[in-house]
């Protein structure tokens, strides 16, 4: 979702993302990452609304300024069907995923079929490049 925040906060865009899960919304468990936004709760409500509406159980893992225990981090991950990941700060994002080994755990969520999804920042940090500002 290109247009990061807006683009999540559309009815519509959360259906398609639940719905690649095959599984109803209800059944789907939806982690929130605000990594490229410092965890900061304003972009992680407006992100996440419309995905805890639909019935979806909203987690999120906040790794700015803290580091969670390792075991957490996979077993937090492992449990998400869909990883929702913030706009913002790209550079600081993955730099700090990969210093945590935070990283590792997103490709075995890609691995085993987890939906990754987020805007700008969110959508590039899935890839091995992109265009962005930070980076």
């Amino acid at each position: 979702v290109g247009s990061g925040s807006d683009g999540l906060n559309e009815k519509d865009i959360c259906g398609a993302v639940t719905l690649l899960t095959g599984k109803p919304a209800s059944a789907c468990v939806v982690l929130y990452v605000g990594t490229a936004t410092y965890d900061l709760p304003g972009p992680r409500n407006r992100q996440t609304e419309r995905f805890s509406e639909a019935g979806c159980k909203v987690k999120d893992l906040c790794v700015a300024s803290s580091t969670p225990a390792t075991s957490f981090m996979e077993k937090i991950v492992a449990e998400a069907d869909i990883l929702l990941v913030s706009g913002g700060n790209t550079l600081f994002a993955v730099d700090r995923w990969k210093r945590i080994g935070l990283d590792k755990f997103f490709s075995d969520a890609m691995i085993r079929g987890a939906v990754l999804t987020g805007g700008s920042a969110g959508a590039i940090c899935w890839f091995d490049g992109g265009h962005s500002d930070s980076m």
